[in-house]
């Protein structure tokens, strides 16, 4: 959880997102580390990914 006194902002930006709960954060957050690592993984292969 993210201290909303030392982290104002980053509570602003998660209400506007639509970031009420954990699990969803959690998923979407996974799902962006995966995709980040496929199109390393392809980079590295000499794929099409892209930078």
């Amino acid at each position: 959880m993210i201290d909303a006194d030392r982290y104002p902002l980053a509570g602003r930006v998660g209400e506007a997102a639509g970031a009420y709960n954990p699990d969803v954060v959690w998923a979407f957050g996974l799902q962006c580390v995966l995709e980040g690592l496929e199109r390393w993984a392809e980079r590295q292969a000499g794929g099409t990914g892209r930078r």
